[in-house]
């Protein structure tokens, strides 16, 4: 069975290339029916395309010269570009790259949160602790007091309310630079008699 299978895929081979077949193979085709019967529709098959293929041969369009060639004359408009391939190499490459950056990132921060020096409190320390306002409890963690707290905060205040009051100072200015541009003479005298305009 399997014989036959690989004789008969010879067999095709040979007549698809138009070939004579091996002295093993009609030795096999002498002894075996099916096969035989196999080669003789396949050589039948084989005469009818060949018979009938002049009929199917077509001429090419006359306007395929004028294609090509006017594709051919596109052509170096795209030659100087580079396409941009993906690379799985390197893509896993940064990839790998970026998880051990994290990896030692994560490792850093593990080594330096069991140092001797840093205070860590269990539980139980945290319990037992007075817990009259946050000082005990920022001292046993090792957060900043209140005080500490509140400079920081103050601090980090000041730059945003100078730049609120500056934000501020140019609006009232653009609004009287449009003001004094816009609004007739008769109406800005008014509000600079009455004390509001600048």
């Amino acid at each position: 069975m399997i014989r036959c299978w690989l004789f008969k895929q010879e067999i095709s081979h040979q007549l698809d290339f138009n070939s004579p077949l091996p002295e093993r193979v009609q030795k096999h085709l002498r002894q075996c029916p099916s096969c035989r019967a196999f080669h003789e529709s396949q050589v039948q098959i084989a005469e009818q395309l060949i018979a009938t293929a002049p009929r199917h041969l077509k001429t090419p369009s006359p306007f395929l010269h004028g294609k090509i060639m006017a594709a051919i004359d596109r052509a170096p408009i795209y030659a100087g570009r580079e396409q941009r391939i993906w690379r799985p190499g390197w893509t896993a490459g940064f990839v790998m790259l970026g998880l051990v950056v994290v990896f030692g990132l994560l490792m850093q921060h593990q080594h330096s949160r069991t140092k001797p020096g840093n205070v860590v409190a269990t539980r139980a320390e945290l319990d037992s602790s007075p817990s009259v306002g946050l000082e005990p409890l920022a001292s046993v963690v090792g957060l900043p007091i209140t005080q500490k707290l509140r400079e920081l905060s103050q601090n980090l205040d000041q730059p945003l309310e100078a730049e609120l009051h500056s934000v501020v100072h140019d609006a009232k200015q653009a609004l009287h630079l449009l003001a004094q541009n816009f609004l007739p003479d008769h109406v800005l005298e008014s509000f600079s008699r009455d004390g509001t305009g600048n």
